[in-house]
């Protein structure tokens, strides 16, 4: 619930503007988001290319027998359960009429319900068209 907590200190800060939309600025951005890197190529990538080249050809002189790329935010590679309750709750906020629906509770569990309907109730304008 610590996203909802930001949320309502968020609609009270005084940088909202008169329709309730946040401005982000080249003043209000967190400057580590300036500084962050996405490493998609780089050395660790190279280098990771290099290994699979390296399986591919048969070498066995690694002590290992595959690569198992992580820098691309796919945490399904590496066996972990897809992440359902966010998704259900970005899918009920982005239709927020599926919410007043009598079959929404066949389909999505009561608390992705309850968290879809707060977002909906505190998201002024909703969450737009992209």
């Amino acid at each position: 619930m610590l996203a909802c907590q930001a949320l309502k200190k968020l609609r009270s800060a005084s940088f909202l503007t008169s329709r309730g939309f946040a401005v982000l600025t080249a003043d209000t951005v967190n400057p580590n988001v300036v500084k962050a890197e996405y490493a998609v190529r780089g050395a660790l990538v190279l280098r990771s290319n290099e290994y699979e080249d390296r399986l591919a050809r048969g070498d066995k002189s690694l002590p290992f027998d595959k690569v198992i790329p992580c820098n691309i935010g796919n945490p399904l590679v590496l066996k972990q359960e897809p992440i359902e309750f966010h998704r259900q709750v970005l899918a009920l906020v982005n239709v927020p009429g599926l919410v007043d629906q009598p079959e929404v509770k066949k389909l999505f569990p009561e608390d992705a319900i309850e968290r879809a309907k707060f977002y909906i109730d505190n998201i002024v304008g909703g969450t737009g068209a992209y």
